[in-house]
């Protein structure tokens, strides 16, 4: 049997004039993407523009759907009930399934993206709607959600679960699933400086003998940790594995989550200080406003001023 490996990331996650990440670099050596849909990231420019480079590179394009939080990148979980769900899938599937027929492809796959892809593992009526969203929207070929196993699909030989150390407790209930497969697994942390840089900490030696699997900190910025994880992937009939596997209910593997982040000593990232008080002034109903009216008028009286010498010139050109 020939081994495949396909070589996925998330991709268009940059808005209006600001740029997240270097898609084009990625594009060179991925197989497929997932591309933002607007909720979380992106916008529709960089949602043809992505589209249309991902399929001139000859890569397999999927939607990354996300629950509607921009300020939070997704990765707040949010009460919606199935029928928001399914309307909000479907909204921004079919968005990008658009843009990917203008260019000619086809979608090749669907993955949620951040916080809901956890919720859609712990709560059915939400990964039904989901599944529903897909199937409205005409994508047939390939879903990917963390809900249990597949009949006919056989267990991997080995599972590598790429986490975010910033959001660590939601990818634990999410590693509590795949734990449940049996097979040999190993956990890869990413975000690990950010989780630092923002007054948070772990003790990943710890983590891992919570976990009683291999723990390994990977930082692609300085490209770090990657020989040990290609060195673990050589032999993973060789990796430790849970003694006991973690249960996997809603409530039992949260508290689970939390026995096992205690163990290692894990303290979330905190908000600046700055970024809070920020958002204190902005949010407010009042004050918000306010900012927001001043903002306005210092713009229209900049253009104002600005085209103030082109209008006198017409003027004069005219009399």
């Amino acid at each position: 049997m020939a081994e495949y490996c396909d070589l996925n990331a998330d991709l268009g996650e940059s808005f209006g004039a600001w740029t997240m990440g270097d898609d084009a670099a990625l594009l060179k050596v991925v197989s497929s993407c997932n591309i933002a849909c607007g909720f979380h990231a992106g916008d529709p420019l960089t949602m043809q523009h992505t589209v249309a480079t991902a399929l001139a590179s000859g890569v397999a394009v999927g939607a990354h759907p996300s629950l509607p939080d921009l300020v939070g990148f997704g990765r707040r979980e949010m009460r919606v009930d199935a029928a928001d769900l399914y309307a909000l899938a479907l909204y921004q599937i079919s968005a990008l399934d658009g843009f990917v027929r203008a260019a000619g492809g086809r979608l090749h796959h669907v993955k949620a993206h951040g916080a809901l892809y956890g919720m859609l593992a712990r709560e059915p009526a939400l990964a039904r709607a989901f599944v529903d969203a897909v199937v409205a929207a005409g994508v047939h070929h390939k879903l990917e959600l963390l809900v249990g196993r597949l009949e006919g699909v056989d267990t991997p030989d080995a599972v590598v679960v790429v986490a975010d150390a910033t959001t660590l407790g939601t990818s634990l209930r999410l590693l509590a699933r795949v734990l449940e497969l049996g097979a040999p697994t190993t956990l890869a942390l990413t975000m690990y400086d950010e989780l630092v840089a923002r007054g948070g900490s772990l003790d990943t030696a710890r983590l891992g003998r919570a976990l009683g699997i291999p723990v390994v900190v990977a930082d692609g910025r300085r490209r770090s940790g990657t020989a040990d994880l290609v060195g673990l992937l050589g032999a993973p009939q060789d990796w430790p594995t849970p003694v006991v596997a973690p249960p996997t209910g809603p409530e039992e593997s949260t508290a689970w989550a939390r026995s096992v982040l205690l163990t290692a000593s894990y303290r979330p990232a905190t908000e600046s200080a700055l970024t809070a008080r920020i958002d204190r002034v902005l949010l407010h109903p009042v004050a918000g406003v306010l900012v927001f009216l001043g903002v306005m008028l210092a713009f229209f009286e900049t253009i104002f001023v600005l085209a103030a010498p082109l209008q006198d010139a017409i003027a004069r050109g005219i009399s």
